[in-house]
């Protein structure tokens, strides 16, 4: 049996079924992004603290 993907009236319809599921989590959208991408932008920041230790450094 094949699993098909839930299709939706209405916006408003798929506020009330899947949003809500967001607010019992009590976590936003924001939060949710900023998890997924917190590792890569702590390498970002890690990278550039290195560079700019270098820079003074060597000046």
């Amino acid at each position: 049996m094949t699993a098909f993907p839930r299709v939706y009236r209405s916006f408003s319809e798929f506020q009330r079924e899947e949003l809500r599921k967001l607010d019992s989590l009590r976590t936003t959208v924001d939060d949710m992004m900023e998890e997924q991408f917190a590792e890569e932008i702590g390498l970002f920041d890690e990278r550039k603290r290195k560079r700019r230790r270098r820079n003074s450094a060597g000046g």
